[in-house]
């Protein structure tokens, strides 16, 4: 990407942290599946106006008894998926995966189980012997979004944008358009990777926190596998996190270090 304001600025920023990184806790793939059990579970709730234990009901095959004195007897298993402690059988081992049964009731409702993000948050030293091809996977809502002028390049693995594509996919309130931008560096593209699409992610990931549901219900998971898998974006939390209250130029600032730290080299040093 070419040399612009983003660079000056980078010019003069100075740290504004330190932080190691993270120790890595529990196996990547299990978080990963907890978080995007509860971030599954969370869409379908604001999707069908339920609260959990109405929605288990209403995607039960068989109606539950109920209890005396009220209520029913139910296993909660729609808390636990929303808490990320609980995570439904894959839509590929059976038909009756609930991730099918809740796409059956509420269509669409698959698509944040099935994001393409989820496909690409790994650790950053993980080589994929074969990219993966998920171009035609990309949402349509989020594709929508974008023009012919957007779009560098396309094959079967990556759809590759222009500067103008990623400051635009910045504004797409969709999970895949976090699963786009990280297709610019991840599955078989690293040396696209710059401090500026740093910082274009990390802006994504602050607004979607603060106003995209329902990033903000499942925060603490979502925060703990990103800081884990995507050492690219650096701290996400802490002083040197995600903060709305902080000016652009500290968030260029953060954006730099973890780069930096990630061993980005600079556009004007490359």
């Amino acid at each position: 990407m070419e040399k612009n304001w983003f660079i000056d600025a980078c010019n003069h920023a100075g740290p504004t942290h330190t932080s190691p990184k993270r120790a890595r806790g529990r196996p990547a793939l299990a978080l990963l599946d907890r978080a995007r059990s509860a971030f599954w579970a969370w869409t379908i709730k604001e999707r069908s106006g339920l609260d959990f234990a109405a929605l288990e009901r209403e995607l039960s095959v068989s109606p539950f008894s109920k209890r005396e004195g009220g209520g029913y007897e139910q296993p909660y298993a729609w808390y636990k998926y929303a808490k990320g402690e609980r995570t439904p059988s894959p839509p590929s081992d059976s038909k009756m995966s609930p991730v099918l049964l809740a796409e059956r009731k509420f269509p669409g409702t698959a698509l944040a189980y099935k994001s393409i993000t989820w496909d690409l948050i790994y650790p950053a030293e993980k080589d994929l012997l074969t990219p993966l091809q998920l171009s035609n996977r990309v949402s349509s809502y989020v594709l929508d979004h974008l023009d012919e002028k957007h779009i560098e390049s396309r094959d079967s693995h990556r759809i590759l944008l222009t500067p103008e594509g990623v400051a635009r996919t910045v504004l797409i309130k969709h999970m895949d358009a976090l699963g786009l931008l990280l297709m610019q560096w991840r599955n078989g593209t690293p040396k696209r990777l710059s401090i500026e699409l740093v910082y274009f992610t990390r802006t994504w990931l602050l607004h979607a926190f603060e106003w995209i549901t329902p990033f903000p219900e499942c925060r603490h998971l979502l925060l703990r596998l990103f800081e884990e898998n995507l050492d690219e974006l650096g701290v996400l939390e802490g002083p040197g996190g995600l903060s709305l209250q902080k000016s652009q130029d500290e968030q260029i600032s953060d954006a730099y270090w973890a780069a930096l730290f990630a061993g980005v080299v600079p556009i004007e040093e490359a």
